[in-house]
């Protein structure tokens, strides 16, 4: 079984492989010849399970690779694929698509801080909120206007307008 990680949306068709290694359905031993073209399945994060935009290519001896396309990359998270057919045992590959390959110059601080984590807050932005809402200056806590600013006290990070019961009723952030 094929394990491994690939990058999310990677435009390098090479590093796109999933590799199988088919062997006989009757014995389970000997390597499968003739499955080029055969047409490999993909599931994304437990989804249901649909073909792959490309079938299999024979490398030989059994072995095979079937080549994602970057938008079948495009979610990150787990990738399982399986291939069967009426000559072959199945056999299965799990995937892990992943924002950045640890092991490459690709991972950098500033690919981390600026990976969005939810609508347009990127990770530096959240932590910028984070820390101005767990260490920053509040005012306006007995108002319906409540300001928090910046651990070095130099600019609002989030302005709040609040209800009589202190619910808030609309938000400004600033994240720069």
């Amino acid at each position: 079984m094929f394990q491994g990680q690939l990058l999310q949306s990677d435009s390098t068709a090479a590093r796109r492989r999933v590799y199988f290694h088919l062997v006989d359905a009757t014995d389970g031993i000997t390597p499968e010849t003739g499955e080029a073209a055969g047409q490999p399945q993909v599931s994304t994060n437990g989804g249901s399970w649909s073909n792959t935009s490309a079938t299999l290519t024979a490398i030989g001896n059994g072995r095979y690779y079937v080549e994602l396309t970057s938008g079948e990359l495009g979610t990150l998270g787990n990738l399982q694929l399986r291939y069967k057919s009426a000559n072959t045992a199945e056999a299965v590959a799990s995937v892990q698509v992943v924002l950045a390959d640890p092991f490459t110059a690709s991972l950098t601080a500033a690919a981390v801080w600026a990976y969005v984590v939810e609508g347009s807050y990127t990770a530096l932005g959240f932590l910028r909120l984070c820390a101005a809402s767990m260490a920053g200056k509040l005012s306006g806590a007995a108002t319906t206007t409540v300001t928090i600013r910046d651990v070095s006290d130099s600019k609002n990070r989030v302005v709040a307008t609040v209800d009589a019961y202190g619910n808030r009723t609309a938000i400004t952030t600033d994240v720069s």
